[in-house]
């Protein structure tokens, strides 16, 4: 092939190449983009610095409880996680709450919110924030959270205001071409005669709600908006009722004239909600909110999850770095270069959060659908909790030599089967924990090709641990051993985590609850102490200043911890009045949710929650999913933190012995 047929060929090729982009956008312009929300066409993700609106804008949020949840009994989780909301939302700069409400349809509660922003970067932030996604696990499933902006005044006398009702209207983007100056002058024209009636009306248009804004599409904006379905939007106060000439009836027929004039000339869709706006509520929130200190951090002792759950976070919105998804805190970057150099020994934790505006595009199901993903899971682990009498030696042996022989008889019966450990409570030296890590799978290469009866393997290892708790005369905190659904072995990962930290919350028997719970933890859990691995690549690309650094370099940073794993349980209530079988039978079980996590030293467990947890004031990165917790956990003070010193020999002695020719000090 010539140099002349090569290049005609690549030539074509590219031309090829130009052609298929240019048909993928004109069928992109025939399938118009859906913007959400439409201030004036920019989508949140959009660069607000690209637009000119100097105007003030309204942000309108709607979003539907579970059936039977309400934000107005303050008391409840619903209610509470509310306040925690408008709190937060209530700091956000630039942005101020001026009224919400309720509704109730077949039962279930919606809410309308309306955030009033002084320009378009303050509406930015606001999509940036947290916003409403603290309420994720009381929504409904069967109606999307919306989040729109529009260019709508709001009525001055605010005090007399005692109904909202929010009204839309979709046009088809021909009809608007066609009958918008017309919908234009009926709406002038009703807005009078509501005002006559004593309702005060504003409306705008906006753009359908739909598509994530990408940035390959910026061209196509412009043709977008002028042909995607238009909605008029219009909110109408309803004024106090002493001052309201018209009566409910007549302003029934009101709406459904105005409905029926709009319907003529091609309104497709119409939805009208009607929020009541409940001043004992507002008032409620009014109290919260000026009895929360924003100034000062309340001092509290934080030595342990269950510590830290207890102090009530600061609701405060903190700006943060931009990014498409989730935002995360330049704080946890801090930490990692002050360990680099010696000024602390671990970093602090690292998390993220889903910003309001991918929430509301996001938001497509309940959170609460499917059941937690290890309540039927395989038991791989049991741990057992025992009290011993304080200074007791049992037939001339101390606990850990009846420990020694525990396992040793273990070894003799299943031999690497169930491999046992075991440690000491930290503050009480008498409470001890055992675990049994089963390994259930077989070795056809020492065990051959018969198979295994793990059941009876199973009661052996049960009996031996009762005949142990009988002669030690120890008393267990449960009736029966926890069974852990650990998806992995343990023993390998606790390496240089000699420390163990057992956190137990009491849950709700709700498969949807509990499912929610272990997602929040989940949240919480994750990233938060770290991985070592992008560490490294962090320093390597963007080291701390070479002046800071020790003479011999940058220090090895490693996580102060690591969150092993997390399960769920049932028990009954302990009892020695009813036999097992009527306790079984007549006595709910309780379940709790507990959480592993191994710590290097308790230096820095204390380190992380002491140093750094407990003073984190920022909301964004750790406050919300510690609220979700406090909230989810029913009464926060029987939530428990135990802290277990694994002994340090425990691991190696399960071991086999190494060969006799072996010498841990040298060759002989």
């Amino acid at each position: 092939m010539s140099f002349s047929a090569g290049t005609a060929k690549a030539l074509r090729q590219k031309e090829t190449q130009e052609e298929r982009r240019a048909r993928i956008r004109m069928g992109k312009r025939n399938q118009p983009i859906l913007l959400s929300p439409a201030c004036g066409g920019i989508h949140w993700n959009e660069p607000i610095e690209k637009h000119n609106i100097t105007e003030g804008i309204l942000i309108i949020v709607q979003f539907q409880l579970l059936q039977g949840l309400s934000v107005l009994d303050i008391s409840s989780r619903t209610g509470k996680l509310w306040l925690a909301t408008l709190e937060y939302i209530s700091t956000i700069q630039g942005c101020s709450i001026k009224y919400w409400g309720t509704e109730i349809a077949q039962g279930q509660e919606s809410i309308c919110l309306l955030v009033e922003s002084k320009n378009a970067r303050q509406w930015s932030i606001f999509q940036q924030s947290l916003g409403i996604t603290l309420m994720r696990s009381e929504l409904s499933s069967q109606r999307r959270p919306t989040n729109r902006c529009s260019r709508i005044s709001l009525p001055s006398n605010v005090e007399e205001m005692n109904k909202l009702e929010v009204l839309m209207f979709k046009f088809d983007s021909e009809v608007f071409e066609r009958a918008g100056d017309k919908v234009r002058e009926i709406l002038k024209i009703w807005e009078g005669r509501w005002r006559q009636e004593g309702i005060r009306a504003s409306g705008n248009w906006l753009e359908d709600d739909g598509h994530t804004y990408v940035a390959e599409w910026e061209d196509l904006i412009s043709a977008a908006v002028d042909s995607q379905d238009r909605i008029l939007m219009i909110l109408a106060w309803n004024w106090d009722e002493k001052s309201v000439n018209t009566t409910e009836k007549d302003a029934r027929n009101l709406k459904a004239e105005f409905k029926e004039e709009l319907a003529t000339i091609g309104a497709k869709e119409i939805a009208i909600n009607e929020f009541l706006l409940s001043k004992s509520a507002h008032n409620n929130f009014k109290v919260k909110k000026n009895n929360k200190s924003v100034d000062t951090h309340p001092q509290f002792s934080v030595d342990s999850l269950a510590s830290l759950l207890r102090v009530p976070p600061l609701r405060r919105h903190s700006e943060t770095s931009s990014g498409t998804r989730l935002r995360y805190k330049n704080k946890h970057t801090e930490t990692i270069y002050d360990a680099a150099v010696g000024r602390r020994q671990f970093p602090g934790p690292s998390g993220g959060y889903m910003k309001i505006g991918d929430f509301h595009t996001n938001m497509r199901s309940s959170p609460g659908i499917g059941l937690p993903t290890r309540l039927n899971h395989c038991p791989d682990t049991e741990l057992l909790w025992l009290k011993f009498e304080p200074g007791k030696i049992h037939a001339k042996k101390t606990i850990s030599e009846r420990l020694l022989q525990l396992r040793k008889e273990i070894d003799i019966y299943v031999g690497y089967r169930a491999p046992l450990y075991w440690g000491r409570s930290v503050h009480d030296p008498d409470e001890w924990i055992l675990m049994i890590d089963w390994n259930k799978s077989k070795n056809p290469y020492k065990e051959g090709p018969d198979p295994v009866d793990i059941t009876s393997e199973t009661k052996i290892v049960q009996d031996l641990v009762k005949d142990f708790v009988f002669l030690t005369g120890a008393l267990t905190r449960e009736p029966k051993a926890f069974q852990v659904g650990f998806t992995h072995l343990s023993n390998p990962y606790r390496k240089g985590f000699p420390i163990m930290e057992v956190t137990r919350f009491e849950v709700s028997n709700d498969p949807q609850k509990q499912a929610f719970f272990q997602r929040c933890y989940e949240s919480f859990k994750t990233d938060n102490m770290g991985q070592e691995q992008t560490w490294v690549t962090m320093l390597r690309e963007s080291p701390p200043d070479a002046a800071s650094l020790p003479a011999t370099g940058s220090l090895p940073i490693n996580p102060a911890g690591r969150h092993m794993n997390h399960f769920f349980h049932e028990s009954p209530p302990s009892t020695t009045s009813l036999s097992a079988e009527a306790e079984e039978n007549q006595i709910p079980k309780k379940s709790y949710f507990s959480a592993i996590t191994m710590w290097r030293s308790l230096e820095a467990m204390q380190e992380w929650y002491t140093d750094y947890a407990s003073q984190c004031g920022n909301y964004e990165e750790l406050g919300h999913k510690l609220e979700k917790l406090r909230m989810l956990c029913g009464d926060i003070e029987l939530v428990d933190s135990k802290v277990i010193d694994m002994i340090g020999d425990c691991y190696e002695a399960s071991k086999a012995p190494m060969p006799a020719s072996w010498s841990t000090t040298g060759i002989r």
